[in-house]
């Protein structure tokens, strides 16, 4: 894309070197630094340096979230905007597994981004369209599909345009093809919004449309929006995954449903390879157990599982007690070692001013803040104070942190 040739003009005498060269010649630089030694570069223009800067600046940022690609000769990374903002190789993949099951030759990404999933969906399909809007972003892909051999073929246009656009359509088989879409979660003037219909674009206002076109869909959405109020935005069935990575929740994604039961939620932790399904009328129907008493062993759900909204069926499917209907906690005698969070063991200490130990509050009339400057407590060792309600009464325990094979940290 910029790898033309340059004279780099260092201390030792002046040599000709490529883009590619300087950059992987400065890759482990502080680019903070680097960026104030401008004119040890004359032979580089503007343009040039800045482009240099954006390279070595995103390889640097995203050695843990795309280790793969950072190791890919020629690369070319996205603004930094965009980085933040793209998938993570572990949740490509994690889409492109959903889409292997699906019996289709195309995808068309409607919102392409820097790529990310597009590049790892390809993998899998005959074909992908990424379509961007952003000159640069299509540029960046274009270079890059050509760098990796992807099948991608790249489409500098607007998502409505694609959907309206009848030659685009013809020679695509509906029942051959998956659409996917990941609306940007700011509006117009740049503010964070929480409904779908806010996102831009619009895919409440283009489902009808996506429907005609595709026989097959997948949005990514915030984890922050509700994913029962999107759906019913989307007057449609779906099927929800939460998808977490080391136990923080990255994305939350919405598949229209086939053949599997269309208010099904599933909950994957990647860093873990844990899983759990369940349906919402399931939800609504489990037996929940609730304790009249704090047991031997505290468990914290994880914060994929409190997304989903599994709070019924955590007590029905392990056994276990709930402290109060609206505490997100659950205790038991027997240890559950396989459970999807953080477990504790409870001690019979009792909490004391001017303490060293960590505070949790789970609806508690006190925030763990409040509550840790009432008590005068400081952060460290291995204990918990915990704070919740039990049976609608606020309660204290002290315990201990246990390792949980689900929850890995």
């Amino acid at each position: 894309m910029h790898d033309f040739l340059l004279l780099a003009c260092t201390a030792k005498p002046p040599r000709t070197m490529s883009i590619t060269e300087f950059i992987e010649a400065h890759a482990a630089d502080d680019v903070r630094q680097l960026a104030l030694q401008r004119q040890r570069f004359p032979a580089l223009n503007n343009e040039q340096w800045l482009f240099c800067l954006q390279q070595i600046d995103g390889r640097q940022r995203m050695q843990r979230k795309l280790p793969q690609l950072c190791q890919t000769p020629g690369f070319t990374f996205a603004p930094h905007l965009n980085l933040e903002q793209c998938s993570s190789e572990a949740t490509a993949t994690y889409k492109a597994q959903l889409i292997q099951s699906l019996d289709i030759d195309t995808v068309v990404d409607l919102t392409g981004g820097f790529g990310i999933d597009s590049l790892y969906m390809s993998k899998i399909a005959k074909q992908v369209h990424y379509v961007e809007q952003d000159g640069t972003l299509c540029r960046i892909m274009q270079h890059n599909t050509n760098c990796l051999n992807a099948n991608v073929t790249a489409h500098h246009s607007t998502a409505e345009n694609i959907l309206s656009d009848h030659s685009f359509w013809q020679s695509l088989t509906p029942e051959k093809t998956l659409i996917y879409a990941d609306p940007a979660r700011r509006n117009t003037e740049g503010k964070k919004v929480f409904l779908l219909s806010d996102c831009q674009p619009d895919i409440v206002s283009l489902m009808p449309l996506i429907q005609q076109r595709a026989k097959h869909w997948l949005l990514k959405l915030s984890p922050m929006l509700d994913p029962v109020l999107a759906i019913r935005e989307l007057n449609t069935d779906a099927i929800t995954h939460i998808v977490a990575v080391a136990d923080e929740v990255k994305e939350m994604l919405l598949q229209k449903a086939n053949n599997a039961t269309c208010d099904t939620v599933i909950v994957s932790d990647l860093t873990t390879s844990f899983s759990f399904a369940f349906t919402r009328r399931e939800e609504q129907q489990a037996q929940c157990l609730y304790a009249d008493r704090v047991k031997t062993y505290l468990y914290e759900p994880s914060a994929a599982m409190l997304k989903a909204g599994a709070h019924k069926r955590i007590s029905e499917h392990w056994h276990l007690e709930k402290l109060d209907p609206n505490t997100q906690l659950y205790t038991s005698d027997t240890l559950i070692a396989d459970f999807p969070g953080k477990v504790f063991i409870t001690t019979e200490q009792k909490p004391q001013k001017g303490a060293k130990m960590n505070v949790l509050c789970r609806n508690y009339p006190l925030t763990a803040k409040q509550l840790q400057h009432k008590l005068h407590i400081t952060d460290g060792t291995d204990n918990y104070l915990i704070g919740f309600r039990l049976k609608g009464k606020p309660q204290l325990v002290v315990a201990n942190r246990i390792f949980s094979k689900n929850l890995q940290h």
